[in-house]
This record gives C-alpha cells, structure tokens and sequence, in this order.
C-alpha cells in the first residue's frame, strides 16, 4: 500500500499542477515492475522501457475524460501523460492554453503539423520551475484537432522523446475510415 501511495503521490505531482486542475477518479491502478530475478520469462535485455506505471482517469476543467499515465523509462526518468478527446480543436487548444498558463519559460510556442505541413492545432515546449505546488519539470504539449497531449518529464530530453514515440505511433495508425 505504501508504494501505491508513493506512485499516487507522483502521478499527481506530475498531472495535478494547478494547470490542469484534474480530479482523480477510482480508476487508477499500479502496475508492478518486472522482476527478472523472479520471473523467468523476462528478458535480460527487455525492450520494454517501462520500470513501474501507474494509469488513470481524471477530468479537465470542462469535465472531458483525460487517460493519465505515470512510468519511469529505461534511464531512470519519470515521465507523466496525459491525453484527452475534447469536443473541438478549440475546446482542445483552450486545454493547452490553460495547461501553460503558470509555465515559467515557453521554450517553443508552434503549430502543430503533420507531415505534409497541414497545421493541425498548436505544440508548446515549457518549462516550469519548482513552486510550493509543484516540482521542477518541463512540459510538452500539443493538440492534434480534439486530441489532447501533455507529457512532462524533469528532463526535457525525456519529454521530447516521449513526444516522439506518441507522434510516430499516430502516424503508424490507421486512419478513421481506413481499411487496412
């Protein structure tokens, strides 16, 4: 229970920042690391970058659904997520807006494109200093139409990475309508 509570304590540094003013439902759990001294089938040289996690459900200001996610990756770095489909491109964006308003540093303030160049919503690159609310960390976040992104990390290396793999993903998935 006590380390439920600790990976609890981080999900929420990392997703209730005053910015997003999310109220946790029952529906998170903990997911346990992988421990290859007892589990035979796990590899010694697992590809899988996750070493403990935490997923959840929440609401935005606006009551949308947000999927939250909490993990440390392969180099030791905590990365938290979160994700939402809102009612609009506009409704999304307003999301980002409110998510970097107490941001210390915009680092990037961009559109964002696809890879065609067609502007699809808006990505900010933030940094956000250690208050009394919260710890140091650095946020990445964008909108792809109604979809909501918001990913933060200590380290700005580490976000911006998990930035990648959630756009690589995207782009691998079929699109609505698409028979493959």
């Amino acid at each position: 229970m006590r380390r439920f509570r600790t990976l609890l304590g981080c999900l929420l540094a990392f997703t209730c920042q005053a910015t997003l003013s999310l109220i946790l439902t029952a529906n998170t759990i903990a997911v346990p690391s992988q421990d290859k001294s007892t589990d035979p089938s796990a590899s010694q040289n697992s590809k899988d970058p996750f070493k403990h996690g935490m997923f959840g459900s929440g609401r935005a200001t606006d009551g949308t659904l947000l999927g939250i996610e909490s993990f440390d990756t392969s180099n030791g770095q905590h990365v938290g997520v979160t994700t939402g489909r809102f009612s609009s491109s506009e409704a999304a964006q307003k999301q980002l807006k409110l998510s970097i308003a107490d941001a210390t540093t915009i680092l990037k303030d961009e559109p964002f494109k696809d890879k065609s160049g067609k502007v699809l919503g808006q990505r900010v690159v933030a940094h956000f200093e250690k208050t009394e609310k919260h710890r140091d960390f650095y946020a990445v976040t964008w909108n792809n139409g109604p979809e909501f992104y918001w990913v933060t990390s200590k380290d700005l290396a580490t976000a911006l990475e998990e930035e990648k793999k959630r756009n690589t993903a995207q782009d691998k998935a079929p699109s609505k309508g698409s028979t493959k």
